[in-house]
């Protein structure tokens, strides 16, 4: 239903907005990635929105503009997850390398119009989701390794086993598998 989407949608920009201020207070890189991976998520869900409700025709540069991050999502995902289990890992410069193809894609979208051919359209949404589907698995791994290290050095380790992680990560996947049946 539509209104599930446009609720879905305005949260994931509230989740952002109160993870990009660090409303948290701790862990300051990983819930600033975290806010970056939930306004990708949130901007996917507003392009979708404007495609069935016929807004993309009424403002025809929204999808792109929308689309323009989505390449950003899975990087950030994955990054928000290695600052969370890395143990005083500050931001590294070459953390910018995961954006390459999300940079590379941006001439791509403006140049020729609000809408890319059909045929890069395809390649670009295929490479969305095979990207995804890598930084996700990524992410588990780190997160499974991060769980097994805290049980060999802690007496409490469901203090540290960051469990809502886990939760979040297999809600990710839940969204990635209706969007691949889509």
């Amino acid at each position: 239903s539509m209104i599930a989407c446009f609720l879905a949608c305005g949260s994931m920009f509230l989740l952002a907005l109160a993870h990009l201020s660090n409303a948290p207070g701790v862990n300051r890189i990983a819930n600033c990635w975290l806010g970056v991976f939930f306004l990708c998520t949130a901007s996917a869900l507003l392009a979708f929105i404007a495609e069935q409700t016929g807004l993309d025709l009424r403002y025809p540069f929204l999808v792109p503009l929308t689309e323009s991050i989505r390449l950003a999502m899975a990087p950030s995902l994955y990054l928000c997850v290695l600052n969370f289990t890395a143990i005083r890992r500050s931001g590294v410069r070459t953390d910018i390398l995961h954006f390459l193809p999300a940079l590379l894609f941006l001439p791509l979208l403006f140049s020729d119009g609000a809408h890319l051919p059909r045929f890069l359209g395809i390649m670009v949404g295929l490479s969305v989701k095979v990207q995804l589907l890598i930084y996700w698995v990524l992410s588990f791994r780190l997160l499974y390794k991060h769980g097994r290290v805290a049980r060999d050095i802690s007496a409490a380790p469901q203090r540290i086993d960051l469990g809502w992680l886990k939760w979040m990560l297999l809600g990710v996947g839940a969204m990635m598998l209706l969007w691949y049946n889509q």
